[in-house]
Order: C-alpha cells, then sequence, then structure tokens
C-alpha cells in the first residue's frame, strides 16, 4: 500500500474498488484490472495455457504499470479455477492466493461456467455452461435464475457433469423434466469453443442457444465484486477450499493432469518398489 493511502475496506466496503481478475485455465484466459466494473486495464493471453508460468506475472506488471498503480493497490483478487487446463488453473490460483496473503487481501474464486453464465445473462430460467473436454467429452453445469424477479441471476445446481457427445441430448431432456418441465432453458458456449458450438444440433428443440466471447474478465470482476459485497469472499489463508473447490479434477487433458500429478521416483521410491514395498505402506 503507498504511504498515506487510506485501505478500503472489503466487505462492506466503501467504493470504488479495485479488482485484479485473472483466468489462465485456456489461452483464451488473460488478466484485467477493474475499477468496480469499469475496466482500467485487460491484457488477452497471447499464448497455450502452460505458458501463463512465465507470461502470468509479466502481465499483471504491465497492466500496473500502465494504470499507474502499484500491486498493494489491489483490494480483491480474482482467479477463474476450472474447469480447464491444470497447469493453467495452478499457476493462477497460486499466483492470487500468494498475492492476497502477502497483502492480506480477499480473494475469490470464480468458475468458467459461473463466468459464462454471467456474461451471457439468458433470459431463461435455466441455464446450462458447456465446455469442450477434449477427448470428446464436455463440460455441463447447470444454473437455475435467483435473486429477486427481473434480477438477471443464477446460481449453480450441483457440480456439473462429463459427458460423451452421445449422452448429452439424453442429460438435456432429464434437466427438462419433472418439476423443470415448462421452464424456459439456455446452452451456453464460449464462440472461439467450435467444438462445444457443435454441440447446438443436438440440443432439444425446446433449448435456447447463446454464445459469448472471451476473455471473461469482466465477468469475473463482477462476480467477485457481488461476492465481496455480500461477504462471500474469503482470505487467502483459508482459501484452498473455496478457491479450488469447483471440482478442478474436471480438467482439459486429464492424462496431462495425472502425468503431472504423478510423483517422480527418486532412488529411494525404486529400491523400496524393488522390495515389493511401497512408501506408503507395508
Amino acid at each position: 500500500m503507498r504511504p498515506g493511502k487510506k485501505r478500503r475496506r472489503v466487505g462492506r466496503q466503501e467504493f470504488p474498488m479495485l479488482i485484479l481478475a485473472i483466468d489462465t485455465t485456456s489461452e483464451q484466459g488473460g488478466a484485467a484490472i477493474y475499477r468496480d466494473q469499469d475496466c482500467v486495464a485487460a491484457e488477452a493471453s497471447q499464448g497455450p495455457a502452460n505458458f501463463y508460468s512465465v507470461t502470468l506475472f509479466q502481465t499483471v506488471g504491465k497492466l500496473l504499470r500502465e494504470s499507474k498503480l502499484a500491486l498493494g493497490d489491489i483490494d480483491l483478487f480474482a482467479v477463474a479455477n476450472g474447469p480447464g487446463s491444470f497447469t493453467g488453473i495452478r499457476v493462477g490460483v497460486a499466483a492470487a492466493q500468494g498475492w492476497a496473503y502477502a497483502l492480506k487481501r480477499p480473494v475469490r474464486g470464480i468458475s468458467l461456467f459461473e463466468a459464462m453464465v454471467e456474461q451471457a445473462r439468458p433470459e431463461a430460467d435455466w441455464a446450462i455452461p458447456v465446455l469442450d473436454a477434449r477427448r470428446r467429452e464436455f463440460f455441463l453445469g447447470l444454473f437455475r435464475r435467483a435473486g429477486q424477479a427481473g434480477e438477471n441471476r443464477f446460481d449453480p445446481e450441483g457440480d456439473g457433469v462429463v459427458l460423451k457427445p452421445e449422452a448429452v441430448r439424453r442429460f438435456l431432456e432429464e434437466v427438462e423434466s419433472g418439476e423443470r418441465a415448462g421452464s424456459k432453458f439456455c446452452c451456453i458456449a464460449r464462440e472461439h469453443d467450435l467444438v462445444a458450438q457443435g454441440l447446438r444440433e443436438r440440443l432439444p428443440t425446446s433449448f435456447a442457444w447463446q454464445a459469448v466471447s472471451a476473455p471473461l474478465l469482466g465477468a469475473m470482476a463482477r462476480l467477485a465484486l457481488r461476492a465481496s459485497r455480500e461477504g462471500h469472499v474469503v482470505r487467502a489463508a483459508t482459501a484452498g477450499a473455496s478457491v479450488l473447490g469447483y471440482r478442478t479434477a474436471f480438467q482439459l487433458n486429464e492424462g496431462q493432469a495425472d502425468r503431472e500429478r504423478r510423483p517422480r521416483r527418486d532412488s529411494r521410491h525404486t529400491r523400496e518398489v524393488s522390495r515389493g514395498r511401497s512408501l506408503g505402506g507395508e
């Protein structure tokens, strides 16, 4: 924080509020600084998600210089926590948590599903965001309209699903049955996600379709600001479950994720295995 600068309160805070939004879940991400809902500076990603470990800090530094701000001026961190690239998610979440912890600022983890629905704000009772999960699978979320009449707000119903293409229509038909029968439904995909866009022909005729542009940083900033006003952001020291909580097992290219999580075998591990024992037990 700059000398003499009065700290803005977070939660039921005074405004305006400076928000750093980070999306490292895919090559369509980036970073941006918002003053409440007004964009101060932004930069979209220029490379694949596994480049963020190099580019993210350079990008944030550039945005701060352009805005004539210091990192200590940021009041709230908003970070996309998946679904997406395992490497990208780790980089973004670790950076946001580290900065928030060092500066004693709150952080809000936001799923791409939430950001897509916020960006689209469909005229529907139920929103179903769709993402390409690679390996001929799709991520689908389910959100219901919430809040007061006329309020464009949606809350998640469950964690979402991973489906093969042939199972998508059956899932959607189940969604519109039972108590939800007669409601308005809308599926949402990102414009650049051509694989997800291809699902449009599989929709039941009662479903509307809406495409949103990326990056989704503005939607993320709005969601983080709303969460701050409602007291739903968290401190970095206790943010692990909340920031990582939107089932980051939903990874693009799960084979890559498995390889990255797999521990390297050192010589001791090799010796133990050769004697018929694992390091974790008998």
